[in-house]
């Protein structure tokens, strides 16, 4: 009697287990399980998946952006030990017909610590120069207020154009 006890604990406990799985983690885990292991046991460089394949495998529908982020997220990343080596698909990235490309690192050697940079962040300090030349930030924000109240003489001292109290 008390062995029935154990089992059907055992059983709801890995019920409630299953269901707090989310869709995100179905993905990582299946992709790990059906495409990362076995290019592994095979002793491969690189393996190939798509989308589509993986969110019809996990019974999803219409999610492929949900299947998308997970596959180039760095947890799936980090925990499988890959770097992404490109994705193949239209320009937002995410719809079934996305392919990734992984190469996958021994479980000793390390990925690579920096991400690619986001090419915005290039452009950071780009007007340094130009504000240094006009006597910096600050300066240069004052002589703008300067040539704003000069326009606007309507505006008493010490009120702004744009938010005056009436």
């Amino acid at each position: 009697m008390a062995e029935t006890d154990w089992r059907e604990s055992v059983v709801r406990a890995y019920a409630c287990y299953v269901q707090t799985k989310t869709d995100s983690d179905r993905v990582r885990e299946f992709a790990r399980r059906e495409y990362i292991e076995p290019t592994r046991a095979r002793h491969e460089s690189s393996v190939r998946i798509v989308a589509g394949d993986v969110q019809k495998a996990v019974r999803l529908n219409n999610r492929a952006p949900l299947v998308c982020q997970a596959l180039k997220s760095s947890k799936f990343l980090d925990d499988n030990h890959l770097v992404l080596e490109k994705w193949e698909g239209p320009p937002s990235g995410m719809s079934t017909t996305v392919a990734f490309t992984y190469r996958l690192l021994n479980y000793r050697e390390k990925a690579p610590g920096l991400r690619p940079e986001w090419p915005f962040s290039q452009l950071r300090g780009i007007a340094k120069e130009v504000f240094i030349s006009l006597g910096g930030g600050e300066a240069f924000i004052q002589q703008e207020r300067g040539a704003q109240t000069r326009l606007s003489p309507h505006v008493p001292s010490g009120e702004s154009a744009n938010f005056r109290e009436y």
